[in-house]
């Protein structure tokens, strides 16, 4: 998806998010190139996601 991104738009950066609680999901991102900003987020209309912090993360295309 990354590639089709980077071939098929002008689009500069992608941004994503993860529970601080799962760090797994992070590693992920990590894996596929995305840096940790430093931002934390909370989205409380997410499903079972009130109150849990998004750790934000940004991959530059």
């Amino acid at each position: 998806m990354i590639e089709h991104i980077r071939s098929t738009t002008d689009i500069k950066s992608l941004i994503s998010g993860h529970f601080i609680d799962n760090p797994a999901s992070g590693r992920v991102m990590e894996k596929c190139g995305f840096v940790a900003t430093g931002e934390t987020a909370e989205d409380e209309s997410m499903y079972r996601g009130a109150g849990r912090p998004i750790r934000v993360l940004r991959l530059h295309l």
